[in-house]
C-alpha cells in the first residue's frame, strides 16, 4: 500500500470515528445521562438507608418514626416535618436544615454533630447519602408492612436494620446486645465451656456443639458445624449466645428462634413490640469475667465512665 492510500485510508477511519462519537453524543448520550442521574440517586438513597440502619434508628427509630430522637419519617408520623416534600423550595430548605443538623448536631438536645472534623464518624458524602434518604419522595408503588405508602429508601433502612448483624454493622449511636457481647467477650468462653472445647482453633465440618440453655430454652439445643474454618466464636456470634446471656442477665424480653443452624434474636419493649437496639445511657449488668476489647479512639477515661468504674 502507498503512502497516498495510508493517508487516505486514516482520513476515512478519522471520518468514521468522529461521526460515531457525533452520533452517539446526539442520539445515545441524552437517553443514558438522566438514566444515570437516577441510578446515582438511587444508589446514595440505598447508601443512606444503611447508614440510618447503623447509626440513627435506636433513637430515630426503625422506619423514622422518632423515638428519644424526633420523627423524620412524614410517610408513619403526623407529628413529622416533611421532609419528603419534592416542591423546589421546600425540598432546598430541608436538605439544608438537615445538612446543618448533621453536620454540627443541636445544642440543648441529645442530636450529637456527624461531621468527622466537629467530632463525629461521618464525611460530607455519607452525611448527603442520609439527606437523600429522608428527603426521597413518597412512591405509590412502595408500601410498608402495614400497607403504608412511603418511599423505597425508608422499606431499605427496615429491611437492613432487621438483617444487618454484628458482624456488618458499625453502630455508632446506640449498641445491640450482639455488639455489647462481642466487646465483652460475653459468648464464645460460656459456649467453649459447655462443650469443653478451647474457644481458639477451628472445628471440624460435621460436628455438633451444644448451645447453652436459656430462659426460653433451658435445655438449649444443638448446633451442625458446617464448614470446616468456623470457630467457637463465629458460632457463638451467629448463634447470639452472648446477646441471649445479657438479656436474661438484665431481665430484658426478647424472641429467640433457630431454624436450620439459623438463629435470630429481636430484643422486645414491654408490649411486645421489636426493639432495635439500647438507648444511649442504658446500663446493663455484665455476667462475672467479662472483659473489654479497646477500639480506636478509646481511653481509659472514656472507658472507665461507660463501666462505671474509675480510671
Amino acid at each position: 500500500m502507498n503512502t497516498q492510500k495510508q493517508i487516505f485510508l486514516i482520513v476515512v477511519l478519522f471520518f468514521v470515528f468522529t461521526g460515531g462519537c457525533t452520533a452517539y453524543t446526539i442520539i445515545e448520550l441524552p437517553q443514558r445521562a438522566p438514566s444515570q442521574v437516577t441510578w446515582t440517586q438511587e444508589q446514595s438513597v440505598e447508601r443512606g438507608a444503611l447508614l440510618f440502619a447503623n447509626n440513627c434508628r435506636t433513637c430515630h427509630g426503625i422506619k423514622g418514626q422518632g423515638g428519644v430522637g424526633l420523627p423524620i419519617n412524614s410517610s408513619v408520623s403526623a407529628a413529622a416535618r416533611d421532609f419528603q416534600n419534592q416542591d423546589p423550595l421546600v425540598l432546598k430548605a430541608n436538605q439544608a436544615l438537615l445538612r446543618t443538623t448533621l453536620t454540627c448536631g443541636r445544642a440543648g438536645t441529645l442530636m450529637p454533630p456527624w461531621l468527622k472534623k466537629n467530632g463525629g464518624s461521618l464525611n460530607e458524602i455519607q452525611i448527603e447519602h442520609l439527606i437523600n434518604l429522608i428527603t426521597a419522595p413518597i412512591d405509590e408503588k412502595h408500601k410498608d408492612d402495614e400497607g403504608i405508602v412511603t418511599s423505597d429508601g425508608w422499606l431499605l433502612a427496615v429491611e437492613f436494620a432487621e438483617n444487618l448483624n454484628h458482624e456488618t454493622s458499625g453502630i455508632v449511636g446506640g449498641d445491640t446486645l450482639d455488639t455489647i457481647a462481642k466487646a465483652h467477650g460475653i459468648g464464645p468462653k460460656e459456649l467453649a465451656a459447655a462443650n469443653n472445647l478451647a474457644i481458639l482453633g477451628t472445628l471440624r465440618q460435621g460436628s455438633k456443639l451444644t448451645i447453652p440453655g436459656f430462659k426460653g430454652d433451658p435445655n438449649g439445643f444443638t448446633y451442625n458445624v458446617y464448614k470446616d474454618n468456623e470457630t467457637i466464636t463465629k458460632v457463638a456470634e451467629s448463634q447470639h449466645v452472648g446477646a441471649v446471656i445479657l438479656a436474661d442477665l438484665n431481665n430484658l424480653s426478647y424472641k429467640f428462634s433457630e431454624a436450620k443452624d439459623k438463629a435470630t434474636f429481636q430484643l422486645l419493649d414491654q408490649n411486645g413490640a421489636k426493639v432495635t437496639g439500647l438507648f444511649p445511657g442504658d446500663r446493663l449488668k455484665l455476667p462475672q469475667g467479662a472483659t473489654y476489647t479497646v477500639s480506636a479512639g478509646d481511653t481509659l477515661d472514656a472507658i472507665a465512665a461507660r463501666h462505671n468504674v474509675t480510671a
